[in-house]
């Protein structure tokens, strides 16, 4: 047996070869017959995953906001970056990218289409002063990026205050053993209730409840098939917040799942094996316990180190069972140990040169495929080498993933480990000026440590420090290498790129517990290929089809045509076979109107016209690690809106005049 080192030069010039290509296109999928396994050489296995790649590029795409907190009446202003998703060169193939806003409950708010201006998306939000304080979910997509799991989709978390939490706030206590809720409304100055009109609460699993005029505290009965997720909506007059109510049954439900390392247990050898413990709401949840035998014997013990994820070595005997049995209560049963397996895995996973062995069965025909973000690195035979070694300073910043595949190219293990970027270039922003007045012209110069940016379009936000929050999560480098190639939520992904040991242990924790999923790899090879379901977005387009009124048969040859009232915007087009028609080609602003008639070959007008409706994914509000909202609005932001005629006449109080009454004058005749 021997040693090997990977990715020599000749690799480095391969990836770099691939961050020149800009392979955003579709192109049509041929068929092609698999060849024997003894034929598959690594040129075959590159060529299959290269053509994978340009049958279904994929987008990536990041959300940036102009800041994390909003008062209703504000204005959000975001821009979008669309690169791909292999080489992370930014690509505009698609005219599009949509924006929701999305509240706690999983309801839509508001969607955004912002096109493609020079290489740039950006647009705006405006949001209407009665907005319910809460957590929202940003979620940019493409049509394209429809053909991939919303999971990969970026999401930002923005925090939204009514502009009434200026002077008041709506108070819960909730009791989660006797399923009560006491709600007030106050007024955030004296501390006293608040008079008010008419106060209603939904449930987002429908319970419905109103009140009018008391300013005493009200209980409400909730009862556990009343909350689907936890959350309910209160309103107060025009003030309404999202209120999430914790342990919503009585005894905590959670899951306690465990993964070995590469895959497998292998008996009687020492193997990593991965936890991870969620709660019924989808958030992790702290995980301690004890590893025990058939017999109850201890075996070690086991302690999560964050988010709910840890890891310990075990050597496990193929003869035995053991379990899990956590402090909680749950008892789990752990995957058996087995001979016949074969598993990767990685020694020294925290230096710089790591070290990767096959434990488990050897058999002939063994290989190695490392790749990162459907780019192959680099493909290795293992017949005569017992141990693989390569530093981690030649590998891209990112997630790598390595495939152990038998002689007939079947997956038997995989591990993915991440590649940290040491070179992270910070600039600095330096302004001409140290202060400014109103409506002067600012002039900035950003300077990059040791790099030389190229030229292009630079999106800076410029927010006052002392009113907005910052969300230590949101950041490029975060999604870009990490959250957007793995499938799911990653809580408090910041907490990964510190430089502590801990960090360092707890992402690969995460890995270990994950799965890359953008390219089906092993298939690829076998050369099944898959295919996007939807196509670029270029332009517009509205369809739908014409059906007689009474029979409801497909009226083909009709003449369809669509106007745009409002923009004077004419077209034409004609039914085909099935009755369908498309207009297409076309570009008009937000809420433009149309209006759609058809006309039969003998003239008659057919009132019968459906328009296919907009296909827009099914999104999902994502629980965050924290439910609570900071509602303190700093004296900046009471001055702004104050100076804001619009905004500040929703604030004012009722007014009460008041005098003496006028005596009535008589006049007198002499």
């Amino acid at each position: 047996m021997m040693t090997t080192s990977l990715l020599n030069d000749k690799t480095g010039q391969r990836i770099l070869k691939y961050l020149k290509q800009l392979p955003l296109v579709i192109i049509v999928v041929f068929s092609q017959i698999a060849v024997t396994a003894s034929a598959v050489t690594a040129d075959t296995i590159f060529r299959r995953i290269d053509h994978q790649r340009e049958i279904f590029p994929q987008e990536k795409a990041y959300l940036m906001t102009d800041r994390d907190n909003y008062l209703g009446g504000d204005t959000i202003w975001f821009r979008a970056f669309i690169m791909d998703a292999s080489t992370h060169i930014e690509v505009n193939a698609s005219r599009y990218v949509y924006v929701e806003l999305i509240n706690p409950m999983g309801i839509t708010e508001q969607r955004i289409m912002a096109r493609n201006n020079n290489g740039t998306y950006s647009g705006y939000i405006k949001l209407p002063a009665d907005i319910s304080d809460g957590k929202y979910d940003l979620i940019a997509y493409t049509r394209f990026m429809q053909s991939q799991s919303p999971d990969f989709f970026p999401r930002k978390k923005v925090t939204l205050l009514n502009i009434r939490s200026i002077k008041d706030e709506i108070v819960h206590r909730w009791d989660s053993r006797n399923r009560r809720l006491s709600l007030s409304y106050l007024d955030k100055t004296t501390g006293k209730p608040r008079q008010y009109n008419e106060m209603n609460l939904r449930s987002d699993g429908g319970k419905e409840f109103s009140s009018s005029g008391s300013p005493d505290a009200i209980n409400i009965k909730i009862k556990p098939e009343d909350l689907i997720n936890g959350w309910i909506q209160v309103r107060y007059d025009d003030y309404q917040k999202f209120i999430h109510l914790d342990n919503m049954h009585e005894t905590e439900e959670y899951d306690l799942t465990f993964f070995p390392e590469g895959g497998y247990i292998i008996d009687g050898v020492p193997c990593r094996i991965a936890f991870k413990s969620i709660s019924a709401d989808g958030m992790s949840r702290d995980a301690e316990g004890n590893i025990v035998d058939e017999s109850g014997t201890e075996v070690a013990q086991y302690k999560s180190q964050h988010a709910g994820m840890g890891s310990l070595v075990l050597t496990l005997d193929k003869d035995k069972k053991y379990y899990a049995i956590d402090n909680g209560g749950k008892k789990v049963e752990l995957p058996p140990a087995t001979k016949r397996a074969s598993v990767l895995q990685v020694h020294n996973r925290f230096a710089d040169t790591l070290k990767i062995t096959v434990a488990g069965e050897r058999t002939n025909g063994m290989s190695l495929l490392m790749q990162q973000r459907g780019i192959p690195l680099t493909y290795t035979r293992l017949d005569d080498i017992d141990t693989i070694k390569f530093a981690r300073a030649s590998c891209p910043p990112g997630i790598i993933q390595l495939t152990l595949f038998d002689d007939s190219m079947h997956k038997l293990s995989e591990r993915l480990i991440f590649i940290a970027d040491h070179n992270n270039h910070q600039p600095e922003i330096v302004p001409n000026r140290i202060s400014y007045k109103n409506r002067e012209h600012v002039k900035i110069c950003g300077i990059f440590d040791s790099i030389r940016p190229p030229k292009g379009n630079y999106a800076v936000s410029v927010t006052d420090r002392n009113s907005t929050l910052h969300d230590s999560n949101a950041n490029i480098v975060y999604h870009t290498l990490l959250q957007s190639d793995l499938k799911g939520h990653i809580e408090d992904v910041g907490y990964y790129f510190s430089s502590t040991v801990e960090a360092v242990e707890a992402l690969d924790d995460l890995l270990l517990t994950q799965g890359w999923k953008r390219y089906d790899i092993p298939e690829t090879i076998k050369g099944h290929y898959s295919k996007p379901k939807t196509q670029i977005e270029t332009d517009m387009a509205i369809t739908g089809y014409v059906h007689s009124l009474w029979k409801n048969k497909a009226v083909s040859d009709a003449t369809v045509s669509l106007m745009s009232p409002n923009t004077g915007y004419v077209a034409m087009t004609e039914t085909d076979n099935d009755g369908r028609f498309i207009f297409d080609g076309f570009e008009l602003p937000e809420n433009s109107r149309f209006l759609i008639q058809a006309i039969n070959h003998d003239g008659k007008t057919e009132r019968n016209i459906i328009v296919d409706p907009s296909d827009y994914p099914h999104l999902q509000y994502r629980q965050d690690f924290s439910y609570e909202i900071c509602n303190k609005v700093s004296p900046i932001e009471k001055m702004r809106i104050e100076s804001n005629p619009e905004l500040s006449s929703i604030l004012l109080s009722e007014v009460v005049v008041t005098g003496q009454k006028k005596a009535r004058v008589r006049n007198h005749m002499v």
